[in-house]
């Protein structure tokens, strides 16, 4: 056998870059999947911080509608809708103003059914709600219908931002209120969850993407996403908060997900709805950069001297392999090598022998052939025929014996060997030897596996040669005088003629 040369230093050159392309590989493997590890956790940290930020505000909003519906329950508040007099309404804004103290609230004031304010915490300041109108309000129309609002809004009066939370006042007809008891809490208490460390920003917006409270106040009465000329106008109507102008701050939706600014900055959108404010969501937009820096700022520390030792590890481990593996090497491709010899001369012999294999795997019934199977059958390799269609190419005269046969090798595990008439797919009439040996375990068939054989030209022999003898005892049963052939191998006397053996 040849020896297989090998060039050590090539193959160390190659091993030695295969390391180097496998390590490069690998690292960026890793550190893609340890970025999509950390932005999927991050994505997941903000899902959490922002529902944990909703709940702080429910809390919030559901606490403050305790108080004001506590306010409304007092028995001054309401005695003060029934009789309107100074000394009843000095009475009532001492007790608001102290009530604004301890609720720590910007300012508590009572408005009668028409919805003017009667009395107020702050009604000696210059700023006084106190003989102010504001009927048109949604949270006092909703309150005088009998339901408690909650209301979001820029202070007309104040020009500050703030929570109004209102309650009816109920008298002795609990259907109809006397007017409308008032808490505005400053949004201060809301804005301070805003400030803790988000990796992005976080808002909160109204029904239409108006930006009411953020950790960016110049994003403060922007427009978050773009909205029709209508929209505008709708919010101008509603003078909810201001004069506006509310102008788009630029961002736009790539995905359900996903965010981009006007700066190209890349963010991923999370959004929650408030249980206490229905149509008002709290928006986290996620800076992929800030994500990215949490990843790839502790690796700058250590990458360097990481890479160093893994090097030197990869190279020790190439050299070692290389000595361990050379032999096996040479060997298997020595094995491979007369392995291939060895079926090509499988593969011819059953070619000059018109020899081909089978095998029928039992509990799948699928039929593998050899290719010269398939060159006696005239059909094309590849093919997967059923044991139903294999047994067709058989003479109609044999096929219910070799089915009999079939079945004794599935069912007993025994095997057959027999000549049968044969057609092939393009119509050709054969004769064929074929056998099988069944592979029993557990006293169970699991295959079969045989061969097949084309033994045409042997039948046709066989057929010219009893053609012959019959031809030759003829002959000499036509001859008149006693004759007789002998055969010399076998030293005795094949044929006789009729005479001879009258005689």
């Amino acid at each position: 056998m040849k020896k297989i040369k090998i060039n050590l230093r090539t193959l160390l050159t190659v091993l030695s870059i295969m390391a180097i392309l496998s390590f490069t590989v690998g690292g960026y493997l890793y550190y893609s999947s340890l970025k999509e590890f950390s932005k999927v956790r991050a994505y997941k940290e903000s899902a959490e911080h922002l529902k944990d930020l909703g709940n702080n505000i429910d809390a919030f909003l559901n606490w403050s509608l305790l108080s004001v519906k506590s306010i409304a329950g007092l028995k001054e508040i309401k005695q003060s809708l029934l009789i309107i007099d100074e000394v009843t309404l000095a009475d009532t804004n001492a007790l608001l103003e102290q009530l604004r103290h301890d609720l720590h609230v910007s300012v508590c004031y009572l408005m009668d059914y028409s919805g003017n304010t009667i009395a107020s915490s702050n009604h000696g300041e210059p700023n006084s709600f106190v003989g102010k109108n504001y009927g048109f309000r949604p949270y006092f129309k909703q309150a005088i219908q009998g339901k408690p609002s909650i209301y979001m809004a820029l202070g007309i009066t104040s020009m500050e931002r703030g929570v109004y939370y209102s309650h009816p006042v109920f008298g002795k007809d609990e259907k109809k209120p006397l007017g409308v008891a008032v808490i505005k809490a400053s949004i201060e208490i809301i804005e301070r969850d805003f400030l803790k460390p988000f990796q992005g920003i976080v808002m909160l917006t109204d029904p239409h993407g108006l930006v009411f409270v953020s950790n960016r106040p110049d994003w403060l009465y922007h427009l978050l996403w773009q909205t029709s000329p209508e929209i505008v106008e709708v919010i101008e109507k509603q003078r909810q908060f201001g004069t506006g102008p509310w102008n788009w701050i630029g961002v736009k939706l790539i995905n359900q997900d996903h965010a981009i600014d006007s700066q190209g900055n890349e963010y991923r959108v999370h959004k929650q709805g408030l249980a206490n404010y229905p149509d008002w969501h709290l928006v986290y937009l996620h800076s992929h950069d800030e994500i990215m820096e949490t990843v790839i700022g502790p690796l700058r520390k250590s990458v360097g001297v990481i890479v160093i030792l893994l090097c030197m590890f990869f190279g020790f481990v190439v050299i070692f392999l290389f000595l361990k593996a050379n032999t096996e090497i040479i060997q298997r491709k020595a094995v491979e090598i007369e392995l291939r010899e060895n079926e090509a001369l499988l593969e011819d012999t059953g070619l000059m022998a018109r020899v081909g294999g089978w095998q029928l795997d039992v509990e799948t019934m699928a039929i593998t052939w050899t290719k010269e199977t398939y060159r006696i059958h005239e059909v094309s390799p590849g093919s997967k025929p059923a044991l139903s269609k294999a047994i067709e190419f058989f003479h109609p005269d044999d096929r219910e014996s070799l089915s009999q046969a079939i079945q004794l090798a599935l069912d007993r595990g025994e095997p057959y060997d027999m000549e049968l008439q044969f057609i092939t797919a393009k119509g050709n009439k054969l004769w064929t030897r074929t056998n099988c040996r069944p592979e029993v375990v557990d006293g169970k068939t699991v295959k079969l596996r045989g061969t097949f054989q084309d033994i045409t030209e042997r039948k046709r022999a066989e057929e010219a040669l009893m053609a012959n003898k019959k031809k030759l005892q003829a002959t000499l049963d036509a001859t008149p005088f006693p004759l007789a052939v002998v055969d010399l191998n076998d030293e005795k006397i094949s044929y006789w003629s009729r005479s001879a053996l009258e005689r």
